[in-house]
């Protein structure tokens, strides 16, 4: 793609300054394009607007406002040895072409710092990190009872004590090769692209004032919260029946246990994979068990695939603002009641571990709201991202999800990505 640049003009304006943002626009660039990035977060993270509120209603508790960011580099966390892929079973679900994804999560890997091996069944699907810090004590044979799970170690890589963070340790980089950013600027809307006329995105600058930029195509790379407004708000893309449904997330059970005399000092993650396989076989939910001696005080650690359902939606409300729909189905109440099984078993082996404590909920990850699949009467995006009857826009991120294990999303995120860039930047 041609590098083109007149004020306001651009070849993509990328809204969100995430994963799925900063991957895209920094790969587009290299390619030649000129790429504008908008974010609403400023320089300390505030937005220059009141977000709308969300009302969420059912019996999910997930707590919407926590897992919404309105930041540059958004909730964008690195933690290296979390970004892993997908299960296989899961990828099979989506619509992509078979292989298509392949080449763009090793590079996916390379451009988060973790670095690919082929998978063993009921091991880590298909990466495995070299990355073993000091800080990874805990091994396996450490905790010889926990070997029916099949545990590989998480390895976590920290910078400054804590996880890399796009902000701080990926924004400079990609300013630097070249990607222009615009801080405090709320989009509100975008419209399509017409045959003579480039797509726009409206929205308030840092002053309040009403802006518009022009690009040959647009890249929503935002929440899901916000790529539903967003598309929802613009006249041209709001119609899909199915704009804002199949939200879910992941709900992490958490329980604490005692440290066992032998085990003082030692510090790491424990990940079974393998369970994930099995609560499958039995009609449930996939699972990732981890068993925590990151801190002083051990955790277990089950978090849940929450079932991906229509009625689950996010619509706009009749004032303008946000309704959240949210609910747990059959398999989701069952899958959690056996997930708070599995962390009792798991106590009962690990030594010293003692009577839990209390198990607590907390939900990460949201996803869905943009479906992708591969028809417009089945989703709301095509494998590309390409929002459907609407030229020149697209969906980047969690949001394109069509169902979403129990994994991290990072990785995967990142690839889509990368996978966009290279799409649009065949286009003429």
């Amino acid at each position: 793609m041609p590098r083109r640049v007149a004020g306001d003009h651009v070849d993509v304006c990328v809204v969100g300054s995430g994963f799925a943002g900063l991957a895209a626009a920094e790969r587009l660039t290299a390619e030649g394009a000129s790429v504008l990035v908008l974010d609403a977060g400023g320089d300390v993270g505030t937005s220059p607007s009141p977000a709308p509120s969300v009302q969420v209603h059912g019996d999910a508790d997930f707590d919407v406002e926590d897992n919404r960011v309105i930041a540059l580099g958004g909730t964008s966390a690195k933690w290296n040895g979390v970004a892993s892929r997908l299960e296989p079973a899961v990828l099979a679900e989506w619509p992509l072409p078979a292989g298509a994804l392949d080449p763009y999560l090793a590079q996916a890997e390379a451009w988060l710092g973790v670095s690919g091996a082929p998978a063993a069944t009921g091991s880590e699907p298909a990466r495995r990190s070299t990355l073993l810090p000091a800080t990874t004590t805990l091994l396996p044979h450490h905790l010889p009872s926990l070997e029916p799970f099949a545990p590989v170690v998480v390895p976590f890589a920290f910078v400054d004590g804590g996880p890399r963070r796009l902000l701080v340790h990926d924004l400079p980089r990609v300013l630097a090769a070249g990607v222009d950013l615009r801080t405090a600027t709320w989009v509100r809307s975008v419209r399509p692209a017409g045959r003579r006329r480039p797509a726009e995105v409206h929205g308030l600058d840092a002053t309040g004032q009403p802006c518009v930029v022009r690009a040959r195509r647009v890249i929503l790379a935002v929440g899901v919260v916000e790529a539903v407004r967003i598309l929802a708000t613009s006249a041209s893309t709001g119609r899909s029946r199915l704009l804002g449904t199949g939200i879910n997330a992941h709900p992490r059970r958490r329980t604490t246990v005692r440290r066992a005399p032998e085990l003082m000092g030692l510090r790491g993650v424990l990940r079974s994979y393998r369970i994930g396989d099995e609560f499958a076989a039995r009609g449930l939910g996939r699972v990732l068990l981890d068993v925590n001696y990151m801190e002083a005080t051990p955790m277990i650690d089950v978090t849940v695939e929450q079932r991906v359902v229509v009625g689950n939606r996010l619509r706009l409300g009749a004032d303008g603002g946000l309704v959240a729909e949210l609910w747990l189905d059959g398999r989701d109440h069952a899958t959690v009641a056996a997930a708070d099984a599995l962390i009792t078993d798991v106590a009962a082996v690990l030594p010293g571990a003692g009577p839990t404590g209390a198990i607590v909920t907390r939900w990460f990850h949201p996803a869905g709201g943009c479906p992708m699949a591969a028809t417009e009467a089945a989703g709301v995006v095509d494998h590309d991202g390409q929002v459907f009857g609407a030229p020149g826009v697209y969906v980047a991120g969690a949001a394109t999800f069509p169902t979403a294990g129990a994994g991290n999303p990072t990785l995967t995120i990142v690839a889509m990505a990368l996978r966009l860039a290279d799409h649009i930047g065949t286009l003429a």
